[in-house]
């Protein structure tokens, strides 16, 4: 239920990048550029990965392609069942 609604309503909240833009660096207060990965803060909520994609987002983005995957392999299962079981009898 939690996936659904993350899949559902999660890309439509301002705070997921639903480009999965790649960050290369982050300027400190003393002007100094920071690499990624970063530490969770008030942009990236969860942190970022390796390549400076906020972890939020992937994981938002990621459960919309989980259940979309699912979708189709579930319609697609049920016509080649379907399918068989007629040619079958």
């Amino acid at each position: 239920m939690i996936l659904l609604l993350i899949t559902f309503v999660g890309p439509q909240l301002p705070w997921i990048d639903q480009e999965l833009e790649e960050t290369q660096y982050v300027w400190s207060d003393d002007g100094i550029p920071i690499p990624p990965p970063y530490e969770p803060n008030g942009q990236y909520w969860l942190g970022s990965d390796h390549d400076g994609r906020d972890l939020l987002s992937l994981i938002v983005m990621g459960a919309k392609e989980n259940v979309n995957g699912r979708r189709v392999n579930y319609v697609s299962e049920i016509y080649c069942c379907n399918s068989f079981g007629v040619f079958s009898a």
